[in-house]
């Protein structure tokens, strides 16, 4: 894949420069650099941008990225459904390929564009199971 003019990052904090931050993924490395992570398609950023809580120690959050819209899945995890979030939109340029879906920059980027994410507007790309 080509890289795109511009990438997408979700994330519960306004900011005006995004910084790298050591990340702890499940995928192994790629999920795990110190770097600003984002990714091609709009809609996988979003839920970055969302605020979840855990209610008990199996908490799990999951995306199905094979549907459109993505469905997430939670179990035995809550949605701050009243916390706003943002969707930058970053100018590609300092990021490189980390995997099939992820970009990073080990340099801080400065968002083109920043969108306020009311997770109320995306309630119906949740399952919630409770345990």
């Amino acid at each position: 894949m080509d890289k795109p003019e511009y990438l997408y990052h979700g994330d519960r904090n306004r900011q005006e420069v995004l910084e790298p931050r050591q990340a702890v993924g499940a995928g192994g490395e790629p999920d795990c650099r110190n770097a600003v992570y984002a990714v091609a398609a709009r809609e996988l950023a979003i839920p970055f941008a969302i605020t979840f809580v855990p209610t008990a120690k199996e908490a799990v959050f999951s995306v199905d990225t094979e549907t459109k819209p993505p469905r997430f899945r939670l179990r035995n995890t809550d949605v701050r459904w009243d916390k706003i979030g943002y969707l930058y939109t970053l100018p590609s340029n300092s990021f490189e390929k980390a995997d099939e879906r992820q970009w990073v920059s080990y340099s801080p980027v400065r968002p083109v564009r920043i969108e306020e994410i009311d997770p109320k507007d995306y309630r119906g790309w949740f399952d919630n199971e409770q345990e």
